[in-house]
């Protein structure tokens, strides 16, 4: 018997030993093997040798289990079984001949060979192989890797509501979830298995299906909470107000709330959501605050108007004024390795703003956010959160009116045609005017066509267009036409203004109406071909012509007759 550390040790001590001695050992080694070749050539094609080679496998780890249990049976003078045995994972024949690799390589980590293989050929292509291992062997649970264990236990956990689908005993899920709660929360975790853990879970948490993120949030809830069950899949699990209890979180949880800020930009489930939220707004730190207001941004662009949502909106709005006071502070960190993080149309601005005191303040912040806040602060929402709002508002729309400038923003539209419209259709006033700023005749024509609009947004469209002169032409016209009806609409809802435009538009229409285009009659010349002569004057018989007398039967019977004869019409009998 051989201590399996010192075995797989001795293997690569003997590996290198082999390699760094060329002039002795190598050509040794290839004198003795001429026939081989690396890589070593595939036997698994033969079926029958592939059954054979499990066969003899599996007979071999059999009898070296009796042979390590009688062992230590004898040592300890009692009867081991394979609980409560000490010695069955630590021993292994010293056979350097006939070894089992598909177990022993599995357990080697230091090189990892089996998370190698994992990363390199996909989780998909490796987990069948994993499954056939811990259903053969369930004592493989506690030396396979991590990053195994929870693509295992996800699989698991994924396909326990699917009918058909084997599901393993409460025994082995209970192995899996304990061997992965003391990698994160155990005195014994360590920093790497933490992140390891985390990570892994973190990217089905922002995965883009839904039941792949109810899975992974399920999973995150069980080895964080101890009373919540392995089954039935908790669809509705909110576990990031557990997430303190890892190990290390002082020092990790930078990492940890930018892993949870990607999920908040694809999850779906508003009360999951929330739970994100107010995680990130307790635990976000000066290292991720940019990256973290980033991912938050993107969520804001996907939430739709709805007092569902609204617990959302008071989420992020607090998020936002935190950011905007550690940013005025600046107790926010910005490297080289957060902008690398960044996608490449994010841009860091500096936005100036004016104080009390007449002082300006340079505020370094993140494209993204600018747009986040001010898309929150156009929302339709009822339960704003006052005093955030407040100062949010204050910062982009001072009563003042002096509002901020925002430079180092080339390339990146703070403000697209969709927020403009947004803003329009909000009932502050100050947000109005900041939307009417600089706005073209043309532009005030497209958004007058928008339905949803306040009075006063559209009172002050009407005021351009009533102001315009250009002479309507063309598209411009058709667009004109348009927009008019959109405004004789408005002024029905206490909209102002518009007379003069529609006027303009009437006159317009008339004229085009009514243009002719004058020709020279002398300039003209036109040949016109003769009338076709079908009498003579003086063949003329009026009694032929005259049909009043004439019934419908004979003049049918008439044609029939002439056409049977073949004769032309001007031989056609009379009557």
């Amino acid at each position: 018997m051989a201590v399996k550390t010192l075995y797989w040790k001795a293997w690569l001590i003997s590996l290198i030993w082999t390699s760094l001695n060329t002039d002795t050992l190598v050509k040794e080694i290839v004198d003795e093997f001429r026939d081989y070749s690396f890589p070593p050539m595939a036997s698994m094609g033969d079926r029958i040798y592939a059954e054979k080679l499990i066969e003899d496998d599996e007979k071999a780890a059999y009898e070296e289990k009796i042979a390590i249990k009688t062992l230590e049976t004898r040592l300890a003078g009692m009867e081991v079984s394979d609980s409560n045995s000490k010695l069955l994972h630590k021993l292994c024949n010293l056979d350097i001949n006939g070894v089992y690799l598909s177990r022993l390589l599995s357990e080697c980590r230091d090189p990892d060979l089996l998370a190698d293989i994992v990363r390199s050929q996909g989780s998909s292509k490796a987990l069948p192989s994993i499954i056939n291992l811990v259903e053969s062997n369930s004592n493989a649970i506690a030396h396979l890797p991590l990053e195994c264990i929870c693509e295992l236990f996800l699989h698991y956990i994924a396909s326990s509501s699917c009918c058909g689908n084997i599901t393993p005993s409460s025994e082995k899920l209970n192995a899996m979830r304990q061997r992965l709660r003391n990698a994160i929360t155990s005195p014994t975790a360590t920093r790497a298995s933490v992140l390891e853990t985390l990570e892994y879970l973190a990217v089905h948490l922002a995965a883009h299906s839904v039941s792949e993120r109810c899975a992974a949030a399920h999973s995150m809830a069980l080895l964080l909470d101890h009373d919540t069950k392995v089954l039935p899949i908790a669809t509705n699990a909110t576990p990031a107000g557990s997430l303190h209890k890892v190990a290390y979180f002082s020092e990790l949880k930078h990492r940890i709330c930018a892993l949870l800020s990607q999920a908040c930009a694809v999850e779906t489930d508003l009360n999951r959501l929330s739970d994100y939220l107010t995680f990130l707004f307790e635990y976000a730190d000066s290292k991720n605050l940019h990256l973290v207001a980033h991912y938050i941004s993107n969520m804001v662009e996907r939430l739709k108007d709805g007092r569902e949502a609204d617990i959302i909106r008071i989420n992020a709005i607090s998020f936002y004024e935190r950011y905007f006071k550690e940013v005025e502070q600046n107790e926010v960190e910005w490297t080289e390795k957060l902008e690398a993080l960044l996608p490449q149309n994010v841009k860091k601005v500096t936005v100036c703003v004016e104080k009390p005191d007449m002082t300006i303040s340079s505020l370094t912040m993140i494209s993204t956010a600018v747009s986040g806040m001010l898309q929150l602060l156009c929302s339709q929402w009822k339960k704003k959160d006052r005093l955030a709002t407040r100062v949010l508002m204050d910062l982009w729309f001072p009563t003042s009116g002096k509002r901020p400038k925002v430079l180092n923003a080339d390339g990146v539209e703070l403000l697209p045609t969709w927020l403009k419209l947004k803003m329009l259709r909000t009932e502050d006033d100050r947000i109005i005017r900041v939307a009417m700023d600089d706005m073209k005749v043309k532009d005030a024509l497209k958004f007058v066509q928008s339905f949803a609009l306040t009075s006063y947004s559209c009172t002050k469209l009407l005021a351009i267009l009533d102001s315009d002169e250009t002479p309507l032409e063309g598209d411009l016209l058709e667009e004109a036409q348009r927009a008019s009806m959109f405004v004789r609409g408005y002024k029905l809802r206490d909209a102002k203004g518009g007379e003069k435009f529609l006027e303009r538009v009437t006159e317009a229409k008339s004229l085009h109406e009514c243009v002719k285009v004058e020709v020279d009659e002398n300039d003209i010349y036109m040949k016109l071909n003769s009338l076709p002569a079908v009498f003579e004057a003086d063949d003329v018989d009026m009694k032929r012509i005259t049909f009043n007398h004439i019934s419908v039967t004979e003049l049918i019977s008439c044609i029939e007759r002439a056409v049977q004869e073949g004769n032309e019409p001007e031989e056609w009998p009379s009557f």
